[in-house]
């Protein structure tokens, strides 16, 4: 239905809170279990503690302005709220702040709204429907958090009793810099690798461009007031992506300087600035990336104190493959001529045009356009390039051509970040002292999820097999392979609705037994859970921090309580989890207070929490203690709300040791870290086997075991004293070692006399010496055995890459960034190419619910207020006879019932292709969000993308697929 200007502002004066609750699932909510508990100062908050520099406190109805941290992307821009009476009323960007001084984009406007919600979560709840599934109300009641905390723990316990700790799982969503204490440890501690992030479905194959080049993964920064060209490809900075505020201010001034284009097959704001926009067929930027290269280095237009020069006259000849390396002499880059030979030589312009829509003079002109004022050039590449099933090469050619342009950390061009400084310190280890049997075993385990396996390499800068696929975990699940997840504990997370192919998780979360969800608004993740616990909103109540960068600076921001809780919320990475210890402690199990009680001190006072209000504040002031001793002290930094840390120096990682792998620091056109990552996936090189086998008839032997550090253990010789009795020395051995060895990433196994030692993970490797201090006859040997050559599925690499779908990847080509062709089912059945957008008003999903998140969508091109539509081409509307503001149905191959919306006719979407704005759709949120499934009305109409989207994931990075026009629908 539409919503009329005067209907609007009716309902914007009866949304107190806990009033006007139209979604029957929800509407328990709004009641408090225990109101003497919610009322009392203890429960809401404290009053707020500090003010910013210069702020007013002398008159309570001005205000005072306090720093805090947006949280609406991942900008994590520093901002200042002012707080009359208790209560958020504005928001603007810190003016402390050399990150965004003083702005900030709409996302932080929102902040109020968000807080004041009047559909947020107000006290815990409890399901008393058995019955789990999409639509099936939970009967939810409100409990105390007493109550919910001492079921949740009674849980925990059971669990780790009778499966074992590693069928717990936890799902974290958006996050801030505390998120340690429970990813990372808590999970740790009560013995479960299966931990998930959301990272996975936002940007992560996006980083494969700067980890495959220079061997670190990571998001940059840009140098845009030098910047004389800005090629901004496949994303919007001006509202997603990153350094929002920095590229809004500073977009005219890069106009001023130089040039602008914008590759991307939807016209943006960017666009809009921009003097060339380039609408690319989704799926074939790695084409137009390779023809870009071509053109530099058939034209000499490569930038030689960066990459260096050839001996001769050039050797870059179209059609010549066979250039030797030794036609070239190179500086700071590494593997030129490799990259010539197995890709580059053929990709002209001509070739690239009828793949990627672009023509070849304008591929020509814009290689020309950025030669000329090379190095001062940045090429801004965002997930729209790389999140797609064969994203990872693209990734690697769009970012290789800051190597070729010299611009990679030059004046102009991409840079680091620098790190914080002084540092932020990691969160204190977990070590061997917090962790009992059940934790070591459970640990030590597998991840249910294909990370690491024969189709998913899953490649990060922590290694081999190490990304946390996210998006592939309902189909474990449902299959039930490995093995189940007896609970798991969602923190800020939806994945229900943000995960593509939507239904699987649907699925999925109805089979889970035990979920406990923590978020500040019901949701669809919601629905399954079997307790609910109401998060404090991540900007305006709750102690935390984050560390952003943006305009060539990091800054460590605070995040601090500054209104007043209204409901009965606690902080969610830290109150939560401390409340939780200290019900786990009265159970029995004393191991995660133990570890926060001793690691998370107040770093002033020394003096260890006693409460979750005193945890959350010390662990703030742990971590950000070396930034705020230098601004004069706790109380000066909540004041400020800041710490800045200065630019690099250009220039500052050509040549650095260690920069990229096995190439002496240099920039990367043949990726020696990828070969190796690949070599590793299909031949275990490095796996050490080692035997012990003893003789004699009774002693005793100590054996060292010298491990690498793993899964956070600390390297030291291990003692191992053998029993005298030979015939169970080795059985005995293992009962009584394999925890520990396991802790260490070491397995082991017996056989009659014989121990076998291996590694847990390929790659690890540890040395065993030979058995000291013989008592009486028993003697022993140790041979290692080194797994040179072995084929860990049998499959050299040219096979494994056609089962990771990247069949173009033959020989050399799996080592340089090249062009992979998408996936792409356009058929007669279904003709056109869809594409997901993102809002600038999408808050990391918790905005969907608020009215100016609807009020202002004709902000974002296209999009209309109080709808959802899809843009179409006129030209492919007219081949389909739909007219503007039709009523139509999308389906694709997973979703033939489909979703529907209006139909936009706009010239702002290349042809062949349509687009909508990801965010509408939900079917559990609020009232404006919220579209009820019996009457399929709500107060705002449309479809959720990923109902339509199909789950694909990049195999590489483990990064989900939601870009690049892998698949196709049917508009009607």
């Amino acid at each position: 239905m539409d919503i009329k200007r005067r209907n609007f502002l009716k309902t914007l004066g009866i949304t107190g809170a806990g009033v006007f609750v139209i979604n029957p699932v929800l509407g328990a909510f709004g009641k408090s279990a225990d109101k003497s508990s919610a009322a009392s100062g203890e429960e809401k908050g404290k009053s707020p503690a500090g003010k910013s520099k210069g702020a007013n406190s002398g008159n309570k109805d001005i205000g005072v302005w306090y720093p805090s941290t947006c949280q609406g992307c991942t900008t994590w821009c520093p901002i200042e709220i002012l707080v009359q009476s208790g209560r958020a009323v504005k928001v603007r960007g810190n003016q402390n702040s050399q990150c965004n001084p003083g702005q900030v984009c709409p996302r932080g406007h929102l902040v109020i709204q968000e807080t004041y919600d009047a559909d947020r979560l107000k006290t815990p709840m409890k399901r008393t429907n058995a019955s789990k599934g999409k639509g099936i109300d939970p009967q939810f009641v409100p409990i105390t958090w007493a109550a919910a905390m001492t079921e949740i723990a009674a849980k925990i316990i059971s669990v780790r009793n009778t499966t074992g700790g590693k069928t717990i799982g936890y799902f974290r969503g958006r996050y801030a810099h505390k998120t340690d204490i429970q990813y990372s440890a808590m999970t740790k501690i009560l013995g479960t690798p299966n931990k998930w992030s959301h990272s996975v479905l936002c940007a992560e194959a996006e980083k494969m461009g700067p980890l495959f080049t220079e061997n670190k993964a990571y998001y940059r920064d840009y140098d845009l007031d030098n910047c004389r060209h800005l090629l901004i490809w496949g994303t919007d900075p001006t509202r997603a992506n990153r350094m929002i505020p920095t590229i809004i201010k500073k977009i005219e001034t890069v106009s001023r300087n130089g040039k602008i284009t914008v590759v991307d097959p939807c016209y943006s704001t960017s666009a809009a600035k921009a003097n060339k926009w380039m609408p690319i067929i989704p799926g074939t930027d790695g084409a137009l990336a390779s023809a870009i290269a071509h053109v530099i280095l058939t034209q000499g237009l490569w930038h030689v104190p960066f990459v260096g020069n050839h001996t001769g006259t050039n050797p870059f000849i179209a059609g010549v493959n066979t250039v030797p390396e030794s036609a070239f002499t190179e500086v700071y880059t590494y593997g030129l001529v490799k990259w010539w030979n197995a890709e580059l030589n053929d990709k002209t312009p001509a070739w690239a045009a009828p793949i990627c829509g672009i023509s070849a003079a304008d591929i020509i002109q814009l290689a020309e356009d950025m030669g000329a004022v090379a190095p001062n050039v940045s090429v801004y590449m965002g997930p729209g390039v790389a999140m797609q099933p064969r994203g990872a090469y693209a990734a690697m050619g769009v970012y290789a051509l800051n190597g070729l342009l010299g611009s990679w950390e030059n004046i102009g061009g991409p840079v680091r970040p620098p790190s914080a400084s002084p540092a932020v310190p990691a969160y204190p280890s977990v070590s061997s002292t917090y962790m009992d049997t059940i934790a070591v075993t459970g640990y030590a385990s597998g991840k249910i999820d294909t990370t690491g396996t024969e189709f998913y390499p899953g490649i990060t800068d922590a290694g081999l097999g190490k990304a946390a696929l996210t998006n592939t975990v309902p189909d474990t699940i449902i299959s039930g392979l490995p093995y189940a997840l007896e609970m798991v504990i969602g923190n800020y997370c939806n994945f229900v609705h943000s995960g593509t192919g939507a239904e699987r998780w649907e699925a999925a979360m109805a089979i889970i037994p035990y979920f406990v969800h923590i978020s500040t608004h019901a949701s669809e993740m919601s629905m399954f859970a079997d307790i609910v616990l109401p998060a404090a909103n991540g900007t305006t109540e709750r102690s935390n921090f984050l560390s952003t960068s943006q305009n060539m600076r990091t800054e460590v921001s605070i995040i601090q309580q500054c209104a007043t809780r209204l409901f009965d919320v606690r902080g969610d990475e830290d109150e939560i989890t401390y409340m939780l210890a200290q019900e786990l402690n009265v159970q029995g199990f004393t191991k995660l207070l133990d570890y926060l009680n001793a690691n998370y001190k107040d770093p002033d006072t020394t003096a260890a929490p006693t409460t979750y209000q005193e945890f959350a504040e010390y662990s703030t002031k742990l971590f950000t203690k070396a930034s705020y001793d230098t601004l004069g002290g706790w109380d000066a930094y909540k004041q400020q709300g800041v710490k800045t840390t200065q630019p690099n120096a250009y220039q500052a990682h050509w040549g650095a040791t260690g920069n990229s792998g096995g190439t002496g620091g240099k920039f990367e056109f043949y990726s020696s870290l990828l070969k190796k990552n690949l070599n590793a996936h299909a031949v275990d090189s490095y796996q050490k086997v080692m035997t012990v086998t003893l003789t004699g008839t009774s002693g005793t032997a100590n054996i060292n075991i010298t491990p690498n550090t793993l899964y956070g253990a600390v390297a030291a010789d291990y003692l191992a004293t053998f029993n005298t009795s030979l015939t169970v020395t080795a059985s005995d051995f293992v009962a009584t070692h394999t925890a520990a060895l396991l802790l260490l990433g070491i397995k082991v196994k017996a056989s009659a006399a014989t121990i076998v030692f291996t590694g847990v993970d390929y790659g690890k490797t540890f040395t065993v010496v030979a058995p000291a201090n013989v008592s009486t006859d028993l003697a022993g040997t140790v041979a290692t055995t080194q797994a040179i050559g072995l084929l860990r599925w049998n499959k050299t690499v040219d096979q494994l890459m056609i089962d990771i779908n990247y069949p173009g990847c033959v020989g050399e080509k799996a080592f340089v960034p090249h062009y992979e062709a998408p996936p792409t089912a356009v058929s007669t059945s279904f003709p056109l190419l869809f594409i997901d957008r993102k809002s600038r008003f999408n808050r990391e999903g918790r905005s969907q619910n608020l009215p100016n998140y609807y009020q202002f969508k004709r902000l974002d091109p296209g999009d209309e207020d109080w709808s959802d539509v899809l843009l179409m081409n006129p030209v492919d509307a007219t081949t389909l006879n739909i007219v503007n503001g039709q009523t139509v149905t999308i389906t694709t191959v997973i979703n033939t019932v489909g979703i529907t919306c209006k139909a936009k006719l706009w010239e702002g979407v290349r042809p062949g292709t349509v687009a909508k704005t990801y965010g509408q759709g939900h079917w559990a949120y609020g009232r404006f969000a919220t579209k009820n499934l019996s009457t399929a009305t709500a107060l705002t109409e449309g479809g959720s993308n990923n109902l339509v989207i199909p789950s694909d994931t990049e195999r590489i990075s483990g990064g989900m697929a939601r870009y690049g026009g892998f698949f196709a629908v049917k508009v009607q």
